[in-house]
């Protein structure tokens, strides 16, 4: 029995794809490792820096006291600190619950809390943007923090990130936090988030003055307060109606104001838990995807054959060495075999790395095929609901 096509092609495909994903990983993660060290290197912040946190939340009760309380705790570090959370109307507890860290928390008198109240009918203001603005408009900080409701602050956390933006001078620091995955659906589904996201942006060219790309995380960006309100930050047209603000915000900053925008690793500054349940990550992800990618079909199908083809490819060579492992020449089956292995190596030795290095655990590594089929079809579905 010849050995079969299929067998030699997937065998090709799944040793070709996870060699060049680990060429780009190894590459990335090394620039990656040394702006966690410049951040850590950081001479300390001077005691005169006023920084002002804001935290924008809506319907946030299960997670507003957990990043409220991780933001006053870095308070012994910053002499000089307000803590704001803005409102943005919630339908649940979120204002009770930031109230009672308010009277309880040792340094409670840092927080302000502040409802953003009705969006302007004559203007489109999406997401968190009305609330972060109206909260910045009353901010005093040298620096402006924005923070969402499910991140958690390290200890010393702020400190650090503080003294690296005022010792660069950066007019936007923002960075990829750690990822704390809780319920099953994030566990499998989020590593491959990540993944694909270490694909697709190379920081290099984002901290690279001479470049007009840019990038930010929304979930924590640090802004001089003096180059973020020149620019009038959230507010602007394009970002304030944009569902990737972070993204267009960290644009506006860099190639239309001219100012340093810098994209760093905050493991060691932050956390996120970002779902509490399979419901809301599907819900949340189907809502973002087909718009992450600019509303393009052609992306998401690309990016989706991509997935399947890496994290498939390794099955199908599985598959073809058991069974010709069981046939007349079993000797053929030390290829699709050897396939196999090599590419579940690769896999598990990045999940491991990336656990090391603080962004994901490895956890449920070998789930990676169940998660990308997962991811495709809620990329497929987002796609769909954007179409129609």
């Amino acid at each position: 029995m010849p050995l079969p096509l299929a067998a030699i092609a997937s065998s090709f495909i799944g040793c070709a794809s996870w060699f060049g994903y680990d060429s780009i990983y190894r590459t990335r993660r090394e620039f990656w490792k040394e702006t966690g060290l410049q951040i850590r290197k950081a001479p300390a912040m001077k005691n005169d820096v006023k920084v002002t946190v804001i935290i924008p939340a809506y319907n946030e009760e299960e997670n507003i006291e957990g990043c409220v309380r991780s933001v006053l705790d870095n308070c012994d570090e910053i002499s000089d600190l307000e803590v704001i959370v803005s409102d943005d109307l919630s339908k649940d507890k979120t204002v009770e619950v930031a109230e009672k860290v308010k009277k309880t928390h040792p340094r409670g008198e840092c927080l302000k809390i502040i409802s953003a109240g009705p969006r302007p009918s004559n203007q489109t203001w999406l997401g968190k943007c009305w609330a972060v603005w109206q909260a910045a408009q009353t901010a005093s900080g040298d620096y402006l923090v924005f923070l969402d409701a499910d991140v958690k602050l390290k200890p010393n956390g702020l400190f650090k990130a503080i003294s690296f933006a005022t010792e660069k001078d950066t007019d936007l620091l923002s960075g990829d936090v750690s990822y704390s995955c809780q319920c099953l659906a994030e566990k499998i589904i989020q590593p491959l988030i990540i993944m694909n996201l270490v694909l697709n942006n190379d920081h290099r060219i984002c901290n690279d003055d001479e470049q007009p790309v840019a990038s930010a995380a929304g979930h924590i960006m640090i802004f001089k307060a003096s180059s973020y309100f020149a620019m009038k930050g959230h507010s602007v047209k394009g970002v304030r109606d944009n569902v990737v603000e972070d993204v267009m915000i960290a644009y506006y900053t860099k190639c239309a104001a001219k100012g340093t925008v810098r994209f760093y690793d905050f493991t060691e500054i932050a956390e996120i838990q970002m779902y509490n349940n399979t419901s809301d990550l599907i819900e949340g992800y189907s809502k973002n995807i087909f718009l992450a990618f600019d509303q393009s079909v052609a992306s998401v199908v690309a990016v989706s054959f991509l997935n399947i083809i890496a994290f498939g490819a390794p099955l199908v060579s599985l598959y073809y060495s058991v069974a010709l492992a069981m046939g007349s020449t079993p000797i053929y089956a030390l290829i699709p075999g050897c396939s196999f292995l090599y590419a579940t190596y690769k896999q598990h030795r990045i999940r491991c790395q990336l656990d090391s290095d603080g962004r994901i655990p490895a956890s449920l590594w070998w789930t990676h095929p169940i998660g990308a089929v997962a991811l495709v079809m809620m990329a497929f579905y987002s796609m769909f609901k954007g179409i129609t």
